[in-house]
């Protein structure tokens, strides 16, 4: 599993890459924002850990510029700012997930094995449709109509789930805890954000369209 660290702190760097090292990750470094971007968009990683606060790009610059430029790497993002407001915008950015400094390596450990198990999960047939909608478990790919589309980890995530349960409402906290592993309240519309985010691919190109608002409720997919 190939991980791009972008952090300027030398010892902060130093600890994460000799802790993730020794558990078999092969790690790349990078020590500004503008970096990160470059190599990331240029290297197919497995995963990238981001510090917020960083030289020349800011960590949710960086989460954003990645996202924008088709980066499809779950994003963990780093910080000392231990800020709900911080955490709120990294995940409006793009980001997976969160932790703040000084990181508990068991801690991160943890949350990379959840993101794999997240990313790698496959339930039942490795691939499921719903209406013309189809997305292979196994390889990630999802098309509609045979048409090809691109999604990011938690946009792919947020369709499985939706494809796994047709015709159900979830409320916005159940989708923030089955897709985002969090069981507290925001005060944020980050779900509202990347429904809107799912519907642009799946369905505004489309006639039919599929993710329908239950007002007062939530979301479903339904035809």
């Amino acid at each position: 599993m190939k991980i791009l660290i972008i952090e300027d702190d030398r010892a902060t760097m130093l600890a994460l890459k000799i802790n993730l090292e020794s558990s078999g990750y092969e790690i790349a470094e990078a020590t500004t924002g503008m970096m990160g971007v470059e190599m990331g968009k240029k290297n197919d990683y497995d995963l990238v850990l981001l510090d917020i606060v960083l030289p020349e790009m800011n960590g949710i610059e960086v989460c954003r510029a990645l996202r924008e430029s088709g980066v499809l790497s779950p994003i963990i993002m780093l910080t000392a700012i231990q800020s709900k407001d911080t955490m709120i915008e990294g995940l409006d950015a793009g980001a997976d997930d969160y932790l703040t400094k000084p990181v508990d390596q068991l801690e991160l450990q943890a949350r990379i094995r959840s993101i794999r198990r997240r990313f790698e999960k496959s339930t039942g047939s490795n691939v499921q449709r719903f209406a013309d909608v189809e997305i292979n478990q196994t390889t990630k790919a999802v098309t509609r109509a045979g048409l090809p589309i691109t999604l990011t980890v938690t946009e792919f995530k947020l369709l499985s789930l939706f494809i796994e349960h047709p015709n159900k409402v979830f409320s916005r906290s159940e989708l923030l805890e089955s897709v985002w592993d969090i069981d507290f309240y925001l005060g944020t519309n980050v779900v509202d954000v990347y429904i809107n985010y799912l519907r642009k691919k799946i369905d505004k190109p489309f006639e039919t369209k599929l993710i329908h608002t239950a007002f007062g409720q939530g979301y479903v997919m339904k035809s």
